[in-house]
């Protein structure tokens, strides 16, 4: 049987079968939702600040290559797919956000999106994009350059320069006495630094 086109809406159901001798056996009710609809776009995807290793726990940097992601503005019960980096997982909305974890994201610049998938099978557009740098390689030891390791100065606020590696360009250099920080400074586009302490 293939019935007029259907509204959305709820249906509730029953048949009848009715025998050459005019006999009737009815079914009890049958209920079937119809949903044409399509859903709105997810929230972009949010790296969870427990992922978010980077300088601040809101960079998108991050070390953490199995990253967690919130994405908001879905409906409950709703499937979210969350896709980037070559990989997708899904999980199911609730209280209007999903949280989904992806595993061994290569290291490099990703784009993340959402998608959601209601329960008529209806999917949503693609959210926008968050774009997420994962790193999980180890800096270049620093090499210290000026003044030389052993030699004695009268500045108690010395320039000390070095160098890294150049692909580590904006990277942060600490330079410490035992525990303490006695300098701090960033690699230039070179790999080089210079901290006066």
């Amino acid at each position: 049987i293939t019935t007029s086109v259907l509204a959305d809406q709820t249906y509730v159901f029953t048949g009848y079968i009715i025998d050459i001798a005019g006999n009737t056996g009815s079914s009890s009710n049958w209920t079937l939702i119809v949903d044409t609809g399509i859903p709105a776009a997810p929230a972009t995807p949010d790296l969870l600040a427990g992922s978010d290793t980077g300088e601040s726990n809101s960079d998108n940097n991050t070390s953490d290559n199995t990253p967690t992601f919130n994405i908001g503005g879905c409906e409950n019960g709703n499937t979210v797919t969350l896709s980037g980096a070559g990989l997708s997982a899904t999980g199911t909305c609730s209280s209007g956000s999903a949280t989904i974890t992806l595993t061994t994201a290569a290291d490099g610049t990703h784009d993340f999106r959402a998608m959601q998938t209601d329960l008529g099978s209806n999917d949503s557009p693609w959210s926008t994009a968050l774009s997420v740098v994962v790193d999980t390689s180890a800096p270049l030891a620093p090499t210290f350059l000026t003044p030389a390791s052993g030699s004695t100065t009268n500045d108690n606020t010395p320039l000390i320069t070095g160098t890294g590696a150049a692909s580590d360009s904006g990277a942060i250099m600490v330079i410490l006495s035992g525990a303490s920080v006695v300098g701090t400074g960033r690699l230039n586009s070179l790999g080089q630094w210079s901290i006066t302490t």
